[in-house]
């Protein structure tokens, strides 16, 4: 009889962690509010005429949340005026679009990829000197520095995801 009742306690056991999700896993979990996360800036990467910068939606230590889509993003200028330039979105192998898990050590990913150099070969002339992103599903937003030069066309943000 022990034996028996030492077998079954084991499958409950194993049923119990087969049902809990692994950190950052696909499972469900609820969507993150802005209040949640941390606007970072990581820099700036590029290469033949194409600049990214570089983003992270953080959510605070022990919270795990959900995004899926793309971010709402509002380039700004000096005194944080809109500068008015749209930015659409880009959707390739590398950035697919699906809902994700995130926590304070895997955070959401994003880029806005734009030309550094108008089709003439001149520097962009828009300064950028923050941007404001709304996470997907949100209605506030974040705002976080940088320092870039944007064209007046052909800024594109990624959908959120966990490489980049």
């Amino acid at each position: 009889m022990a034996p028996v009742r030492a077998i079954a306690g084991a499958i409950v056991a194993l049923a119990a962690l087969a049902a809990v999700p692994a950190a950052g896993g696909s499972t469900s979990a609820a969507r993150c509010r802005t209040s949640q996360l941390h606007l970072v800036y990581r820099g700036f990467d590029g290469a033949a005429g194409t600049g990214h910068e570089l983003f992270r939606l953080v959510p605070h230590a022990g919270v795990r949340c959900s995004l899926r889509g793309y971010p709402g993003i509002e380039l700004l200028g000096p005194r944080r005026h809109r500068l008015g330039i749209a930015v659409g979105r880009y959707h390739d192998e590398l950035h697919p679009l699906r809902a994700r898990v995130f926590t304070h050590t895997r955070p959401a990913r994003f880029d806005i990829r734009h030309p550094d150099f108008t089709p003439s070969g001149h520097v962009c002339s828009h300064r950028v000197t923050a941007v404001r992103v709304i996470p997907p599903g949100a209605t506030r937003s974040l705002t976080v520095r940088l320092s870039a030069h944007v064209c007046t066309h052909g800024a594109r943000v990624s959908p959120v995801g966990r490489r980049y």
